[in-house]
Order: C-alpha cells, then sequence, then structure tokens
C-alpha cells in the first residue's frame, strides 16, 4: 500500500498481506503517522494483490479473521476459504481515519498480461501461483525472501 499526505510533503510504503493485517501493520501506520500528524491529512491506495477471486486459504485462516475483526464474515470472506484482503484492507484505512481510500490494483494471481509484446501470459508475478513452477523449471523467476512486516515513511 502506497499512502500520500494530501498535500503532498509525506508518502509511506507498508506490505499488508495476511499476517501483517492480521497483526495491526495498518494499525501501527495509523499509529506512526499520528505522533506527527493526523491520518485525516492522508490517503492510502491499496495496489494489486492476491485478490479474493483466486486467494484461497483454509479455514482456520478464515477464522482467525473472522474472531480478531469486527467485520461482517462474508466481507473477509466472500466465498468459501478465499480472503479478500483488500475488504478488509480498506475497512480498517476507513476505520483508522484516512481521508480516502483507492483500491487501483488487479488481482495479481490471474490478471491476464494485455500487451501483446510481453511473453508472458499474466500480468504480475505471483509467489501463490508460481512456487510450484520454480521446482520444475529452476529459470522461472520467483519471490525471494518472505518479510511480511515492512513499512516507510517518508518526509520533505
Amino acid at each position: 500500500m502506497i499512502f500520500s499526505r494530501k498535500d503532498g510533503s509525506a508518502i509511506a510504503a507498508v506490505h499488508a498481506g495476511w499476517r501483517g493485517l492480521l497483526d495491526g501493520i495498518l494499525e501501527q501506520m495509523a499509529k506512526r503517522i499520528g505522533q506527527d500528524d493526523d491520518t485525516a491529512n492522508w490517503v492510502a491506495s491499496i495496489g494489486p494483490a492476491a485478490g479474493a477471486c483466486c486467494y484461497q486459504v483454509n479455514q482456520e485462516l478464515v477464522e482467525q479473521f473472522q474472531q480478531a475483526l469486527p467485520l461482517p464474515a462474508e466481507l473477509i470472506s466472500p466465498t468459501h476459504r478465499h480472503l479478500d484482503l483488500a475488504a478488509i484492507a480498506v475497512n480498517k484505512l476507513n476505520a483508522l481515519g484516512f481521508a480516502a481510500v483507492d483500491h487501483a490494483g488487479s488481482c495479481t494471481i490471474c490478471t491476464l498480461n494485455s500487451d501483446p509484446r510481453q511473453p508472458q501470459r499474466f500480468k504480475y508475478t505471483s509467489y501463490r501461483r508460481n512456487s510450484h513452477r520454480r521446482a520444475q523449471d529452476p529459470n522461472h523467476p520467483g519471490i525471494k525472501g518472505r518479510n511480511q512486516y515492512s513499512g516507510i515513511i517518508i518526509t520533505g
């Protein structure tokens, strides 16, 4: 996610995967912003991420989200054992008082590449979609590292 102060004087970025959302990464970002400012002076944009259409998880994880968050169960998991991370994030950001929240991205798992000049079928690299392929084809691009709790704020 990318954040910007409405006047453009500061920006921030945070990775908010399922672990981060469950563990309060957005609340931590809002708390940090709140040390010097008010979240009402900031806007947020959610970029490409695994969508509810494809992000299948085990039932235990769905139940963890349903127990931890005061959100409707169908918002957290619109289809059986699928998480809607973007909807969860939008609700959290609105509750934290951000001035505006935009969902600018598409699903990183199933969005097809529309540029005929590009050889790859999918628009995004996806750890979830591609991890099994690396075992079959060592030349297949992979994502290294599993940092689930990263964030940065840059001010002018």
